[in-house]
């Protein structure tokens, strides 16, 4: 942006900066310019884009070398074109050349090999990110395509096929069309950068048929299951394959009818999809106007208007790309039966077991091991031991734990952890504050660690006296003598209500007000940047 108020690059935190194809001049109202930005942003994407798809239609292009040079969201659809391109041309010569589909599909696990081998490579950390998603996606596609083999599928109108998702460039529109089954969406070009992407198991594909289908058909779509089962991730995965903003709402009791239709008009006229997490959290009678308020924007949809009256009178302009999804626990405490008016404008999807096995060869593969297939079994059996033979008493879990590993990985040694820089820290840090690194205590800070470096949230739990603070504290410290600076923000809720620590609206002003908890956490937010 220069002293004109005139805007002309976009600065991604993935390492790539987008050029717009004409400057924006930021004056005037702000939701003007800012509507205005959005869309030269969407076309200077996808500009990038087409010159990136002519660059891989020629007859002597280096897929990998490409991938370098890319940026990460430009990269991963060349990719998944490639693989729609390869794989209809496949299918449509195998009546006639029988070795094309077998061919096909070694030239696909060659190129997941390359991708495998990327990641063993001294990569930034972005690069790293890229790979790793490219391998996630690359992985999938290559198994689709296995499976067309073995099922001897032969043409491009099987459902086998058709119910994939598929990516073509339109030479006639210049547009990036997305088809699952008979289903086609336009790709946004949302500016998303290179984030990683969910592995894609038959669970997954069998959810965005369903949500594919339901927005055909102008209607929400509703995955519900048990949490940990990905409902949300799915929703919010097929918005990045489709090149689209995805808002996620946690719900609550606390939620009223105003803010929910504030949050629907908004999504109505930007076209963003809106997941709303745990939805029948809301209270009954907010529900039941809720279905009225959705039920007025499916069906303006539905009608393809451009414009329609909402429940308070207001004029809202109406982009149809928007999508509304909820997700539902059911069972548990505190949960609302949905209204019949409010469950027959979504299609269900049932979210049950995750696939286990899948996910955890593919994340392997993404980290670079070639042998993926039969080390996931392994995991998945030790896992599944785990869950059937193991207590929540770790003093007699850890010898059976230990022997399972060993008759899993026969003849492999376990190495511990030693983390060398940290423990140095740590006897600095101990000494310093005149404490002792008792060993069974220095056990438990270095568990804290590795627990830290997988979760967002931790508790620390014990009795009295047993170190849980100085355990906390020393590992802060410690961590910042390692050169990652760690600060301590403390609160205690207990001295506190709910709307103190959270923040509250108000019912007259509909103003937001944060509490403590928030402020503390928009804080370090900014201290980290």
């Amino acid at each position: 942006m220069n002293d004109d108020a005139c805007l002309s690059l976009i600065m991604s935190s993935f390492m790539f900066d987008l050029q717009l194809d004409h400057p924006v001049i930021a004056k005037g109202p702000v939701e003007l310019w800012l509507s205005d930005l959005l869309r030269v942003q969407q076309a200077s994407l996808h500009t990038v884009i087409k010159l990136a798809y002519y660059s891989f239609s020629e007859p002597d292009f280096q897929l990998i070398p490409f991938l370098y040079e890319a940026p990460g969201q430009v990269g991963i659809l060349a990719i998944q074109i490639l693989w729609t391109r390869d794989s209809e041309d496949a299918l449509r010569l195998a009546k006639d050349s029988k070795k094309i589909m077998q061919t096909t599909n070694q030239k696909f696990l060659e190129l997941l090999n390359s991708l495998i081998a990327q990641t063993t490579h001294d990569l930034t950390k972005f690069q790293r990110i890229q790979f790793e998603t490219l391998v996630t996606i690359h992985v999938h596609q290559r198994d689709i395509f296995d499976d067309l083999v073995k099922m001897h599928i032969r043409t491009v109108s099987d459902f086998e096929w058709l119910k994939q998702s598929r990516f073509y460039f339109n030479d006639d529109i210049q547009e990036i069309k997305v088809r699952i089954t008979d289903v086609e969406f336009i790709y946004q070009n949302e500016f998303l950068g290179c984030t990683d992407r969910l592995v894609i198991t038959p669970l997954t594909d069998r959810c965005y048929i369903t949500l594919a289908q339901a927005l055909w058909m102008n209607m929400g779509a509703a995955p519900a299951g048990p949490a940990g089962t990905g409902k949300t991730e799915t929703v919010k995965d097929m918005g990045k394959a489709l090149g689209k903003y995805v808002v996620v709402f946690n719900c609550s009791d606390q939620m009223d009818f105003r803010g929910l239709g504030r949050i629907y008009k908004g999504l109505a006229q930007s076209g963003s999809w809106g997941c709303f997490d745990e939805f029948n959290r809301i209270e009954l009678p907010v529900l039941s106007v809720a279905a009225q308020q959705i039920y007025i924007i499916l069906m303006a949809r539905k009608e393809r208007k451009k414009q329609f009256i909402f429940t308070d009178g207001d004029n809202v302009s109406l982009n149809p790309e928007f999508g509304i999804f909820i997700t539902m626990n059911p069972g548990y405490a505190g949960r609302q039966e949905l209204p019949e008016n409010l469950k027959i404008q979504f299609r269900t999807v049932a979210m049950m077991v995750p696939d286990r096995q899948i996910i955890i060869r593919v994340k392997l593969a993404s980290v670079g091991f070639l042998d993926n297939v039969l080390l996931a079994q392994k995991f998945f059996v030790l896992y599944k031991l785990c869950e059937e033979q193991l207590t929540k008493q770790v003093d007699e879990d850890e010898p059976l734990f230990l022997s399972l590993i060993s008759d899993l990985f026969p003849g492999i040694q376990l190495d511990s952890s030693t983390y060398v820089e940290l423990q140095a820290a740590v006897a600095n840090q101990v000494e310093i504050a005149g404490l002792v690194n008792h060993p069974p205590w220095n056990l438990k800070l270095v568990q804290l660690y590795e627990t830290a470096r997988v979760r967002h949230g931790l508790m620390t739990l014990g009795p009295s006296g047993s170190g849980k603070t100085c355990v906390i504290r020393i590992l802060m410290h410690s961590l910042t003598e390692c050169g990652a600076p760690h600060r301590e923000m403390r609160m205690n809720p207990k001295a506190i209500t709910a709307p103190q620590m959270f923040g509250r609206l108000d019912p007259s002003t509909n103003d937001w007000t944060d509490g403590i908890f928030s402020t503390l956490w928009r804080k370090s937010i900014k201290s980290k940047k």
